[in-house]
């Protein structure tokens, strides 16, 4: 039972190849970009979820020089 929980697991936390083209297509990254992004979010925040504290604290990992609270704000305003 424990094998096939941790399969489901893993398929809900893997990307759609549609998913990655139209990230890819919609962003200035490339879809090995895009797909080594979601694999760091996912070891980072292990249920695939964070809070708006949690963002702030990833994405000042990510981009030091950006405003992690003001861009926080911004995307958690449609959540």
């Amino acid at each position: 039972m424990g094998q096939i929980l941790n399969k489901m697991n893993q398929s809900q936390n893997k990307l759609k190849l549609k998913d990655i083209q139209e990230l890819a297509a919609n962003s200035n990254f490339t879809e090995e970009e895009v797909e080594q992004w979601h694999r760091i979010f996912m070891e980072t925040c292990r249920q695939g979820t964070l809070s708006q504290e949690e963002f702030k604290n990833f994405y000042s990992k990510c981009f030091p020089g950006g405003d992690a609270s003001q861009f926080a704000q911004h995307a958690f305003r449609y959540l």
